[in-house]
Order: C-alpha cells, then sequence, then structure tokens
C-alpha cells in the first residue's frame, strides 16, 4: 500500500494551532474544534484524542465512523456555526409539531420543500 502523502498544511501545523476533528458516520458530519496536541517526528497529529496521518486520515479509522483533519479559518468557524445555529432554529421550529394531525397534502408540500421524495410513493 502507498504511503500517503502529506498536505502542506498539515505539514505546516504547530502545537496548539486550532483544527477541526470532523467525524463522519450514521449519514452525519459532525465538526468538533480542537488543538493540535502533538506533532510525530513521522509527520503523525494528535487533536481531540484521535492520532492522524499526514495527509489528514484518522490512523485507525472504522468502516462505518471515520474521523478527518480539517484546517481551521474564521471563514469556516463562521460558516459551521451559522450551519449549527440553522440546525438549532430548524429543530426549535419542529419540536412542537404534531405530525400526526398533519394533512397529506401538507406531507407532500413538506417533502417538495426539503426535496425528499413522498415515502408513501417508495413504499413496495
Amino acid at each position: 500500500m502507498a504511503k500517503a502523502e502529506a498536505l502542506p498544511w498539515i505539514a505546516a501545523l504547530k502545537v496548539g494551532d486550532p483544527v477541526y476533528v470532523v467525524s463522519a458516520g450514521h449519514g452525519s458530519v459532525i465538526p468538533a474544534l480542537t488543538t493540535v496536541g502533538r506533532i510525530s517526528p513521522t509527520g503523525r497529529v494528535t487533536a481531540g484524542g484521535k492520532t492522524f496521518n499526514p495527509d489528514g486520515t484518522e490512523r485507525t479509522s472504522s468502516p462505518l465512523l471515520t474521523y478527518a483533519l480539517r484546517p481551521w479559518s474564521p471563514e469556516a468557524q463562521a460558516a459551521i456555526e451559522e450551519k449549527q445555529a440553522h440546525g438549532r432554529r430548524v429543530t426549535y421550529l419542529m419540536r412542537d409539531v404534531n405530525w400526526r394531525t398533519i394533512s397529506r397534502a401538507k406531507v407532500q408540500e413538506i417533502c417538495a420543500i426539503l426535496d425528499r421524495p413522498d415515502p408513501e410513493q417508495e413504499a413496495p
């Protein structure tokens, strides 16, 4: 197996630099802001309790849940915070909906807005 090539931004990291550890699996992608804790002589980076190869992949990833190292920037942080705030707003708006009382037509409208297929159309 070929050795993964180091990414320039990872090679430039220093202990204490902010980075994102992104977990992906089970249909979700979750970024967590953390700092670089250690950098080995071979270029492996420890951050957020995980060890990453010089290409940003986790050293021992599971096929079901993977972790990756991503660069921090003010722009990335702002975009992530906005997406998280939007998710909280949607959750707040949806939590008190009595879904059993919504008409079939409204469910179809919601599916169209969310760009999702109608679940009853997919059922065998």
